[in-house]
């Protein structure tokens, strides 16, 4: 008997073992079908529409569906809403239930940009609804939020109850005139359980126990918003109805025992209690509210992680629907199993443990199991515990397999559930007026879809202007053009699916061999996405693909003995699909991916690497030659250098195979000699001769060339060799070898000068036994982002011709050339001309040359990992006064940026530990994983302040060695006794520690509650803070809570969305993000001022970055533009801390723009009064990080897109006379620095002022660094002339940075330190540049010139 006749079988026994009740529903009973807008709409991107957060996660975590599929197209429903009308009308249905996708409305997801095209698609749907007496029914959110909510945190940011409020309101606007039935929100317990859990499951760093308490909170309110927005606003004229829709299970307790039976209570109250109790009672449940308290408790948390209701919010809730609106399918078996589990989770907190009973019938899917008694029981319970309320079934449904149009099934399972819909109506007195089915279509069911129902390293770009004459003759009938890939640079799923360790895999996991310090663990994802690289050769009309196989993919242990189906599996669909489109596959077997098994036996230097290959070889021949017709054996020996495996040719051509031709693929540049003379000719010779001619000759001719031959055994004599280094065939391996190959394969990207080096001997080796000096780059030739390729393209043509010439004229196919120009260069004209011009030289090789050039293949179809190159001062007036007595100088680092040990004795993830393992944000690849190795070597870091004489060290604590779950209810022992050590081991040299709090590494299990964004960072930083000064505030007297927010609430989320196309909010996140800061400041500035200031007497500020804005020219509109910018940078945070506000200007400009922008309110939020009193003087001294200035230019003219970079109205710039640096942003104005301080004493209340970093950027392994002396010197003069001309209180002043380290999205490219660190040495040695020298000179003797003028 087959499962699925077994599953009918089974299920129509079961329905003949109950009795269907022959009662009929009641006229006014209203039935329908639901869907919603991600699951059969279709049209991602289209009209208009804005991404959501499930197109997000199809097209970046294709794993999270089961099938791999998308909803990109799904049912095609909006193009296609008409059939579906006429569906609904063939039914009969009352209404039809949809949900309106938040994205195709509002792009943006708020409502300052309505899409019309989405207002017009569901007009049309709800006007063609009513047209067929359809009454339409319309869930406004069903788990599709617009991306660029999610960037705040989404559901977990309370914020997104006004944001929800705001779509809903317009929604109300545009279509309540005929929507009489409104669900606000669909299945909250789905989004915010479930999804939560998954993502946990899924290895993301995602907050259990909290998070989904926060989201559910915050739909809670939203939902109340909504209903009580319509009932005050809407009802009286559109008479309409609301609801949000509840899903829930039915609990059967497994025994009669009490505990059991109260398990089953309890799970019903954790599940649809959760939502339904507030509506109905105004709050949560007693026993959930107990339950998640206590456990909190156990767990250290120092309150609930249960939020609360205000009065005022359980108020709003309470009797905030119109009837109860739920989703139910099956049931499950409770018992109990109070355990507290130390890491805290919803799905723990119930003390409840769930499973199907076995004896139900089962469905396609297994949490759907077929009980129907257990809907009627949730109904009764419903009724008897919610106050008999109207109830509406809002789905309910089967699952069954796809392609099923006899669902037998289905048939039974409505049936059976409705039989006891009308026992609840008919015998319990249940409210039930309405039964909808899910779902109309088959459609995509989230993560299980449908299975129910060449950018090289970073340089700089030289545009390629070409003055040669293209040739307007065509390429002969029959020419083959083609692209090329291979398996390490873009399969990725390096580990998947049976694929064991190869080569590459091993040197990018265990050295620094990679410039960039990226790996091909995912390169381009193509064994996930072949069929996206297929559309792609589809669409460039190609006429081949070059690949290759992985051979650890095919063979995980290295040996034929032993084959992986997945693998093989892999490259069938590959070929499969590529001959569908009718594209050719050429495979590449081997394209330098050696089992990392075989490297210990010696790889390519052992002869049995040959048996081993040929092994591959021959499988591969197996699997794939009956459609593969072009094989290329070995790719680039050259570049890896190999013992020649011509076993491999002979074995093919022995085979009983189908009919294919095979080659071997050559690299080759062209050698041109660099003057006439005959040692220079020679030379290019030899160069060709070692070159191409070490591989080619042996196929061609049967041995090595004569002149490499004699030149290496010459050179072997000279050097004491017994014999010649180059090996010998045999007579036997020169007959095979002569002739073994159909074709000549080239790879060819550039040429060279080459001049003659033979009259010396030098050591031995491939490099120096040719004789010869390679220049890479003619003056006179165009060069690219790599250095290794110049351009030149009459190289090229000479290369064919010398192969024809000397190699009788064979068949040749370029299987790669390419072009190497910037990351993220889509306008590469620098491409185009390179092809351009190559081809043209091809052309003239095959037209006027008689080159038989048959095929073409440009390298690379996609940006791949390319190897080891991964994905890759003022001369003014120094003053001659010395800084006051008690003045003090420092230096300053930061944990993420030194300590490394970033999973080390207990600490968790950090938000950049995400960022450097999940992104390319870090423009060389590298990350902070050891960074400069503090956490180890922190005692060397004490000894090179004491070297310098630093009065202070300031330094930052890393939230996640200390806290890593992020919350204060587990302290991690090891990073406490870390930071006690470092603190001690200052004192003991007598140097005073600076804390700062907060500098950048928010725990990234907080980044899934909206981080800055929400509100709940508040308390979590305090929470932070307040553990600090328990556990150091004894020996430390001066905090800094968070470090920069103007660069990471402005310029991150910016930089995000410009360098990565990734949906942001712009314009809203950053005035978020700087508010909750602000609050956040103030919440521990004033937890130390009660709590430790009396005991401990340390002071506290905030550090703050600003450049000084200096107007472009004298207008008056420059200057207004440079004061607008001094607001919107510094006073955006030392106004309110001052004053208690934000600037007025800012204030007026964000709120004017967001009226223009057709926001309903101003996007910069407000303060409460209470607020603006605790954040008025919240400070002890002003903190200020300064590196550089700016010209400023109003640029008010026209009203722009909402940024925080737009809103201030002003274009700034560097003044090309003010020095550079190795960073673009930083140039060297120290005149400006001077004029930032007297601003700030002028416009603050001369306060207090520290600058707790300065510095300057230049380049890796610069020791005798005067740019940085230069910098520090002009810089520190104008600290004297502000201290002593204009009345400044400057205090301390820090040196950014002590330590070379790990400069954010620099990675290690640029350098600040005073102490050099050395990251290619594990042992990371700290050596002291010249700056360091002059530094500590500076604090000795606080002057800046030989001879201070003392008083």
């Amino acid at each position: 008997m087959s499962l699925k006749l077994g599953v009918v079988l089974l299920l129509v026994n079961w329905a003949s073992c109950q009795e269907i009740s022959n009662l009929t529903f009641s006229q006014s009973f209203l039935f329908g079908a639901a869907t919603s807008a991600y699951q059969i709409e279709g049209a991602w991107n289209e009209s208009g529409k804005g991404e959501g957060r499930w197109d997000y996660l199809v097209h970046n975590l294709p794993s999270l569906v089961v099938d791999g599929t998308t909803g990109d197209v799904a049912a095609d429903s909006y193009h296609k809403y008409k059939e579906d009308i006429a569906i609904l009308k063939e039914l009969g249905v009352n209404y039809y239930r949809f949900s309106i996708s938040w994205p195709r409305i509002l792009p943006t997801g708020f409502v300052n940009v309505v899409n019309p095209a989405g207002v017009e698609y569901y007009n049309n749907l709800i006007d063609g609804l009513l047209a067929e007496g359809i009454e339409p029914w319309v869930t406004m959110y069903h788990f599709d939020s617009p991306q660029t909510l999610h960037y705040l945190g989404a559901w977990e940011n309370s914020l997104m109850v006004e944001y929800m409020a705001d779509y809903a309101e317009l929604l109300f606007q545009l279509f309540g005139d005929r929507v009489k039935t409104w669900l606000t929100i669909n299945e909250p317990s789905t989004f915010c359980y479930t999804f939560t859990e998954a993502a946990a499951e899924m290895g993301l760093s995602v907050p259990t126990g909290i998070a989904e308490y926060e989201c559910a909170h915050n739909v809670l309110k939203a939902h109340a918003r909504i209903y009580r927005l319509y009932q005050f606003k809407y009802k009286w004229t559109q008479k309409g109805r609301v609801s949000i829709v509840l899903n829930s299970e039915f609990s059967v307790p497994q025994t009669n025992s009490e505990a059991d039976i109260a398990a089953a209570r309890r799970k019903l109250e954790f599940e649809l209690g959760w939502y339904l109790h507030p509506l109905v009672y105004g709050n949560y449940p007693q026993i959930m509210i107990d339950y998640v308290a206590n456990y909190s408790a156990i767990q250290g948390f120092p309150k609930s992680r249960l939020p609360e209701f205000t009065f005022s919010e359980r108020i709003q809730l309470r009797g905030a629907y119109d009837f109860v609106a739920l989703n139910h399918y099956s049931s499950s078996v409770a018992y109990d199993n109070r355990t507290v589990d130390p890491i805290p989770s919803y799905i723990n907190d119930d003390g409840v443990t769930t499973y199907k009973d076995p004896s139900w019938p089962s469905s396609a899917i297994s949490w759907l199991k077929v009980y129907p008694e257990g809907f009627r029981d949730l109904l009764v319970y419903i009724k008897e515990t919610y106050r008999n309320p109207e109830i509406v079934v809002t789905e309910q449904g089967y699952a069954d397999l796809p392609n099923t149009l006899i669902d037998t099934e289905r048939i039974n399972y409505y049936q059976l559930y409705l039989s006891q819909a009308l026992k609840a109506i008919y015998e319990d007195g249940v409210r039930l007026t309405a039964y909808t089915t899910w779902s109309l279509l088959d459609d995509f069911e989230w993560n299980s879809g449908y299975s129910l129902i060449v950018v090289w390293f970073l340089s700089l770009f030289t545009k390629w202007v070409t003055s040669q004459e293209i040739s307007n003759l065509p390429f002969p009938d029959g020419f083959l053009f083609g692209a090329a890939s291979s398996a390490y640079q873009v399969e990725g799923a390096w580990d998947e699916a049976g694929k064991s360790e190869n080569r590459w895999d091993y040197i990018v996991h265990n050295t620094n061999y990679v410039l960039d310090g990226s790996t091909g663990d995912v390169a381009c994802d193509s064994y996930h996405k072949y069929k996206e690289d297929i559309a792609a050769l589809k669409d460039l009309g190609a006429n081949h693909y070059r690949f290759s196989l992985s051979w650890t993919r095919i063979l995980p242990n290295g040996f034929a003995t032993k084959v992986n189906e997945a693998g093989v599996e892999y490259y069938n669909n590959l070929i499969d699909g590529l001959l569908a489109e009718g594209i050719e596959p050429w495979v590449t077997i081997y394209h330098w991916d050696t089992p990392q098994i075989l490297h210990q036996l010696g790889s390519w230097n052992a002869e049995v690497m040959v048996q081993y290959i040929t092994d591959f070889a021959d499988l591969a021949f197996q699997f794939f030659g009956d459609r593969v017709k072009t094989w290329l054996t070995i790719n680039e020996p050259l570049t890896f250098c190999s013992i020649f495996p011509n076993a491999m040719v002979k074995l093919y051509n022995q085979k009983n195979v189908p009919v294919g031709r095979l080659s071997i693929v050559l690299n080759s540049g062209f050698g041109i000699p660099a003057s006439d003379s005959e040692a220079d000719v020679a030379a290019a010779q030899r160069k060709i001769d070692f070159d191409l001619g070490w591989y080619l000759h042996p196929l061609v001719y049967g041995d090595y060339p004569r002149s490499m031959i004699d030149q290496i055994s010459n050179l072997s004599s000279l050097q004491g060799f017994p014999y010649s280094r180059l090996p010998t065939f045999t007579i036997r391996e020169k007959v095979l070898m002569k002739g073994a190959y159909d074709f000549i394969a080239i790879n060819h990207y550039s040429s060279s000068l080459v001049s003659d080096d033979s009259a010396e001997i030098k050591e031995a080796s491939f490099d120096n036994d040719a004789g010869y000096t390679e220049i890479s780059i003619d003056d006179s030739w165009s060069g690219s982002a790599s250095n290794s390729l110049a351009v030149s393209a009459e190289g090229f043509r000479k290369l064919l011709v010398y192969i024809k010439e000397n190699y009788n004229n064979p068949e040749i196919a370029i299987t790669e050339q390419g072009y190497v120009d910037a990351p993220n260069t889509l306008d590469d004209t620098g491409r185009i001309n390179y092809y351009q011009n190559y081809l043209n030289e091809a052309l003239k090789a095959i037209r006027e040359n008689g080159v038989r050039l048959f095929a073409y293949t440009a390298w690379s179809l996609l940006d791949s990992f390319e190897w080891n190159s991964g994905y890759t001062v003022t001369s003014q007036e120094i003053s001659n006064l010395p800084f006051p007595d008690g003045f003090l100088f420092g230096a300053a680092t930061s944990a993420y940026q030194i300590e490394g040990a970033w999973n080390e004795s207990g600490k968790s993830e950090s938000r950049w530990d995400y960022i450097v393992h999940n992104t390319n944000y870090v423009l060389d690849g590298t990350n902070g994983d050891v960074a400069c190795d503090s956490y180890h070597k922190y005692k060397e870091d004490i000894a090179a302040l004491k070297e310098l004489g630093a009065n202070y060290y300031r330094f930052s604590l890393s939230w996640t060695r200390i806290l890593p779950n992020g919350f204060a209810n587990k302290v991690n022992e090891a990073g406490v006794e870390y930071y006690n050590n470092l603190i001690d081991g200052l004192l003991a040299e007598g140097i005073e520690p600076w804390i700062t709090i907060y500098h950048w590494d928010t725990p990234q299990i907080l980044h899934q509650l909206g981080s800055w964004n929400a509100e709940v960072m508040v308390q979590y930083i305090a929470d932070f803070a307040d553990l600090a000064f328990q556990r150091f505030g004894d020996r430390v007297k001066t905090w800094l809570t968070i470090n920069e927010p103007l660069t990471f609430c402005a310029h991150f989320p910016n930089a995000t969305l410009k360098l990565y196309q990734q949906i942001v909010p712009v314009g809203i996140t950053e005035y978020l993000c700087a508010h909750n800061v602000l609050r956040a400041h103030t919440e521990i500035y004033r937890l130390y001022q009660l709590k430790y200031k009396s005991s401990q007497g340390g002071r506290l500020s905030i550090a703050l970055n600003a450049e000084f804005g200096v107007p472009a020219t004298d207008s008056v509109a420059d200057a207004a533009a440079a004061q607008r910018k001094m607001d919107f940078d510094l006073g955006w945070y030392l106004h309110p801390l001052v004053y208690g506000d934000y600037p007025r200007t800012m204030i007026d400009h964000i709120r004017n723009l967001s009226s223009l922008q057709g926001f309903p309110y101003s996007r910069l939020p407000m303060f409460t009064v209470s607020e603006k009193v605790r954040m008025k003087g919240a400070y002890d001294f002003i903190a200020i990080n300064h590196y550089t200035s700016a010209l400023v230019k109003d640029d008010s003219a026209e009203v722009k897109e909402a940024s925080f970079e737009n809103d201030d109205s002003i274009a700034v710039s560097k003044d090309p006379s003010w020095a550079g640096s190795a960073s673009d942003w930083l140039a060297v104005y120290p005149e400006g620095f001077r004029k930032l301080l007297v601003y700030i004493k002028e416009n603050y209340n001369n306060p207090e002022i520290a600058i707790t970093e300065q510095g300057f950027a230049d380049t890796p392994n610069l020791m005798d660094d005067t740019g940085r002396i230069s910098y520090y010197q002009n810089y520190l003069s104008e600290a004297l002339k502000a201290i002593h001309e204009d009345g400044v209180r400057l205090s301390a002043y820090t040196a950014w940075s002590l330590l070379d380290n790990f400069e954010w999205n620099r990675g290690y490219s640029v350098r600040f330190g005073l102490y050099h660190v050395d990251f290619e040495d594990d042992n990371r040695p700290r050596t002291a540049k010249a700056s360091a020298a002059y530094y500590k000179n500076v604090i000795a003797t606080k002057c800046l010139v030989e001879n201070c003028l003392r008083a």
